[in-house]
């Protein structure tokens, strides 16, 4: 599904016949009411959507949808990992080799991480993308930047360890509704520091929304209503925009994937690629341990013989407070939405299983020419694939070190604010400049440049012995 590209420009009544054929005329029964602009937007805007396979997709991601809401939590054969595919990062020897060979990568150029960049902070009462969010930091620097300096600072270490600092390419995936104006924010503040040549945008797919009975939404008369396509989305994204054959050319061997929403992500972090070195995995991903049961978060589990995420909501009441010998959840391991693949791995995936993987049914009010209606979009999720990899490992971190999304207002009392997250890193900060030998008074905001240490490293010589009065800004 979705794997045929049009690439070439069709005329507005090849484009018409293809919907009439797929029971979806409808779109174009304003047609001599539109403008010659009008008309022309809408041509380009359906010709991209592959409308002869929506109908059987739909049909499909419905049964499931259906069998789904039927199910009860017993109906799956769910069991967690196994202990042999869950590591720890708590023994310092072992994060050392698996550092040194994550550097070891970063040096030789065979790494690449990847941003999930396409939404919007509209939740969040701002009108920019995420990832251009001001934190109002001591630094002022918005996410992107803060993710930048963090790149930069990583290529210095692998250059410091093996003599050459190598490159790490940086692929963020954006979409129809913040491409553009990402784009003109990294050219107007100069790529952030990185050379253009190491920043690679694309787009995220769209899908049209669908009644219920499976007929595409119009929003206005000229307009299809549609909407990203899922964070599992990124799989036929990079086939469609040549973006793995970049990696393949690039010689690059694994690529990190991560959201945009955390602002403690440890990008392109050298001990995860070690790590997933080290195992030679497919996939790899980062856990947390939940807060408690009730913690809405997806947990790493094996479903009916494959492993993957389970849902919240699918876990089940039992399951979720079920506890082992040691008094730990049995279903302990959070999704933090941080993963490793080997390019070998995502490209198998786009050659052999895209068109398998599954579409989920969101049902909702959607706005349409006759006002807000019922009906349905589509999403692919990030980790169906999981259940492709022969090789795949967790490494549970930990959460104050490497965890703190932004999801919900400043000032909401919920968790997951920008409130919560400056607090988390400078909570963080702060045990850095400590563990260095700093102490600190007062209890302001305190924040460490990224290009001067990404995770705490090379900070004794500035702060051995001395006292810092809040708020701090270490920067070099």
């Amino acid at each position: 599904f979705f794997s045929r590209l049009f690439r070439i420009p069709m005329s507005a009544a090849e484009v018409k016949q293809r919907y009439v054929a797929a029971g979806q005329g409808h779109v174009f029964q304003y047609w001599d009411e539109l403008s010659a602009d009008e008309q022309s937007t809408l041509v380009e805007q359906a010709s991209q959507m592959p409308i002869e396979q929506m109908g059987s997709v739909f049909e499909a991601s419905m049964r499931d949808f259906e069998a789904a809401n039927a199910a009860t939590s017993d109906s799956h054969d769910v069991t967690p990992l196994a202990p042999e595919f869950i590591s720890t990062n708590d023994d310092p020897n072992d994060c050392a080799a698996w550092r040194s060979e994550g550097l070891r990568l970063i040096a030789a150029g065979k790494v690449g991480a990847m941003v999930l960049a396409g939404g919007q902070g509209t939740r969040l009462g701002s009108p920019l993308p995420k990832g251009m969010l001001n934190l109002n930091l001591p630094s002022g620097k918005q996410i992107f930047k803060l993710m930048a300096d963090r790149i930069l600072r990583l290529q210095q270490l692998a250059k410091e360890a093996h003599g050459t600092g190598g490159r790490i390419q940086w692929y963020v995936m954006t979409s129809d509704a913040t491409h553009a104006v990402i784009e003109e924010f990294f050219k107007k503040e100069d790529f952030l520091g990185l050379s253009p040549d190491n920043v690679i945008f694309f787009k995220q797919g769209c899908l049209p929304a669908l009644t219920l009975e499976g007929k595409i939404i119009m929003q206005t008369k000229g307009c299809i209503n549609i909407a990203p396509d899922g964070n599992g989305g990124i799989y036929r994204a990079l086939k469609v925009h040549g973006v793995l054959d970049h990696m393949v050319r690039n010689g690059l061997e694994y690529i990190q994937a991560f959201n945009v929403d955390n602002i403690l992500v440890k990008v392109a972090d050298p001990t995860f690629f070690g790590f997933c070195s080290t195992k030679k995995v497919d996939v790899g991903a980062k856990s947390i341990a939940k807060t408690g049961p009730g913690e809405k978060v997806g947990v790493f589990a094996v479903k009916d013989g494959r492993k993957g995420v389970i849902e919240y909501s699918e876990i089940g009441e039992t399951r979720a407070q079920a506890t082992g010998d040691d008094g730990k959840l049995v279903y302990n391991e959070g999704n933090m939405s941080v993963y490793v693949y080997s390019v070998a791995f995502l490209q198998d995936l786009v050659a052999n299983h895209l068109d398998s993987l599954p579409y989920h049914v969101a049902k909702k009010d959607i706005p349409s020419i006759d006002g807000k209606i019922k009906g349905v979009k589509l999403e692919a999720f990030i980790f169906d694939v999981f259940q492709f990899a022969k090789i795949f490992h967790l490494l549970q971190v930990k959460r104050k070190e490497e965890f703190s999304g932004i999801k919900n207002p400043e000032g909401s009392g919920l968790a997951d604010t920008p409130d919560t997250a400056r607090s988390d890193l400078y909570a963080l900060h702060r045990k850095w400049i400590e563990a260095a030998g700093g102490t600190i008074t007062g209890d302001g905001a305190v924040e460490v440049a990224g290009l001067m240490s990404y995770d705490g490293e090379g900070l004794q010589e500035l702060c051995s012995g001395k006292t810092f009065t809040s708020p701090v800004f270490l920067t070099n």
